[in-house]
């Protein structure tokens, strides 16, 4: 397996797993996320272009299966936060197939790499809570329940 940054020729393979993920999300909770279509293609080459985000994939056999993007942001706007960069994990997504293999480790491996070289002191992460498995596998890494978001559907 080879981690690297992604490139503009990933782009249908980071579709086909962004799908994987889509659907998923989807299923488990539709009023919140919509099925994927044309604009999370349109979400991914704006990703790939924008200098800020970075997106590594995992490769093996000249196939991805795998991708994480993040980026670094430093508070500016709120006086009572630090402003210490943190290092933030917007996606990641390993294919069905390699789940469980160490490909998503070597994925988050790789952005702490580049979170240090960069001065970040910590990485970040949002989980579904019914993302059990997702939760269990961060837990696992070392990552910790620092907030929680909670919702309240109101009535029509």
């Amino acid at each position: 397996m080879n981690i690297r940054l992604a490139n503009d020729r990933d782009l249908n393979e980071l579709e086909r797993l962004n799908t994987q993920i889509a659907w998923y999300h989807h299923d488990k909770a539709p009023q919140v996320f919509v099925p994927p279509g044309q604009k999370d293609r349109e979400y991914l080459v704006k990703n790939l272009k924008d200098p800020d985000i970075h997106i590594w994939v995992a490769e093996q056999d000249d196939r991805l299966i795998g991708f994480v993007t993040a980026n670094i942001h430093r508070n500016t706007d709120i006086p009572f936060l630090t402003t210490v960069p943190i290092c933030w994990v917007k996606t990641i997504v390993v294919d069905e197939a390699n789940r469980s293999t160490g490909v998503g480790k070597a994925l988050l491996d790789a952005v702490a790499s580049w979170a240090r070289q960069n001065g970040a002191r910590e990485i970040k992460l949002q989980v579904m809570e019914f993302n059990d498995s997702a939760q269990a596998f961060y837990a696992k890494l070392g990552y910790t329940t620092q907030s929680r978001t909670m919702s309240l559907e109101l009535d029509d």
